[in-house]
């Protein structure tokens, strides 16, 4: 089964690892490693147009890729559940 997260974006659910509403993550310290790794290895795509709302972490083959959309957790959650 495949989850639309936002824009043109389709994952895998198999590939997921989490979701997380960036507003209760943003002054954690693991969210800044996380997004400070990501934005290193080039692996993080941001397609909020300037309203983070989500952090979705996937895998793809072995490496640990990022997206922050501007759909909120909630409705990325109900979307995850209906399929």
């Amino acid at each position: 089964m495949y989850l639309h997260i936002g824009k043109d974006i389709v994952l895998k659910k198999e590939q997921i690892i989490g979701m997380f509403n960036v507003e209760s993550i943003l002054e954690t310290k693991e969210f800044n490693i996380i997004i400070e790794k990501l934005k290193t290895e080039n692996s993080i795509t941001d397609i909020s147009n300037g309203e983070p709302k989500t952090l979705i972490l996937y895998k793809q083959k072995d490496n640990l890729c990022g997206v922050i959309s501007n759909v909120s957790s909630n409705s990325l959650g109900k979307r995850n559940k209906n399929d």
